[in-house]
């Protein structure tokens, strides 16, 4: 799910817990999952996510089938958000990211929020 703030004139979508995602060589969307809350919440009540919580088997669990390697996702993902557009909100020292940032998994996939 994405939540929708005012910046200046434009309209920013940041991404919070329970977004779902989807990784070009996988097989189903995962939706992206925080152990722990960063302690903000913007309206509806959902965690906002940071441009760090991207760790394989904690915030990105598996997208099923693996259409890069032929088997099953075991994701090794780049550490951070990329395209994360607008740094002015930080999260615990980390910026927040927005709808358009992607993940690359090593393995040769580009994980993207889905809606």
């Amino acid at each position: 799910m994405n939540k929708t703030i005012q910046e200046s004139n434009a309209i920013t979508e940041y991404v919070v817990w329970g977004a779902v995602v989807i990784c070009s060589m996988g097989a189903f969307p995962d939706v992206i999952n925080m152990p722990n809350s960063h302690g903000i919440s913007l309206s509806g009540g959902k965690p906002q996510l940071n441009i760090a919580d991207c760790k394989a088997g904690e915030n990105i669990k598996c997208f099923g089938f693996c259409g890069a390697t032929k088997s099953m996702c075991d994701p090794k993902i780049f550490p951070l958000w990329l395209n994360f557009k607008y740094p002015k909100l930080k999260i615990e020292g980390k910026t927040a990211f927005t709808k358009d940032a992607f993940l690359v998994c090593f393995k040769g996939g580009v994980i993207k929020n889905y809606r």
